[in-house]
């Protein structure tokens, strides 16, 4: 049995106008993350265990020296596997705007993916919703940091997807043990 929305949360809204709404949310969204985007220190301490894993020097601080600086893996990775695409292997520089680019991507990807969860629902939970978070200073602040909270709301909100609109299956629990990363 469905769970019946009260009638004054408003209609239920899908099809063309609701992929423009997403579009349009998703829009504004990126202004505002652009606005308020920053690097903090910690994420530059990553970025240095970037390069050394980069130049083959290990996960370190120092070279020579076993010292893990980060509690952030799965990020870690990510931020490499990019590092060394982008081809900016000696050069931080690239690294910075990687990050960036990153963070912004899998903050789209986390709206994107809370917005479909909201497709053929009532309009008002949907804006009450993005009013709440768009309204946080500390969600923009930690989605444009560098560090790794736009992978976590990511995985997060893949993970509530699946477990409140598919049955959960492997991937529900690959997700899971991911976020754990």
């Amino acid at each position: 049995m469905e769970k019946q929305i009260p009638k004054w949360f408003g209609e239920a809204v899908s099809g063309r106008r609701y992929q423009f709404g997403v579009w349009a949310v998703m829009g504004v969204f990126a202004a505002l993350w652009v606005e308020h985007m920053w690097l903090g220190d910690d994420a530059l301490i990553t970025f240095r265990q970037v390069i050394n894993f980069v130049e083959g020097q290990g996960i370190v601080w120092n070279w020579g020296e076993r010292v893990q600086a980060f509690t952030h893996p799965l990020w870690f990775f990510v931020l490499s596997v990019v590092h060394v695409l982008s081809g900016g292997l000696y050069d931080p520089t690239p690294l910075k705007f990687s990050s960036m680019f990153i963070s912004l991507v899998f903050s789209l990807g986390a709206l994107w993916v809370l917005l479909k969860g909201f497709d053929g629902m009532r309009a008002s939970l949907a804006c009450v919703l993005l009013l709440t978070l768009f309204s946080s200073q500390a969600f923009f602040d930690f989605t444009s940091s560098g560090l790794e909270m736009p992978l976590s709301y990511f995985l997060i909100a893949l993970i509530a997807y699946y477990f409140f609109f598919r049955k959960p299956d492997l991937v529900f629990f690959l997700l899971c043990a991911a976020l754990f990363l």
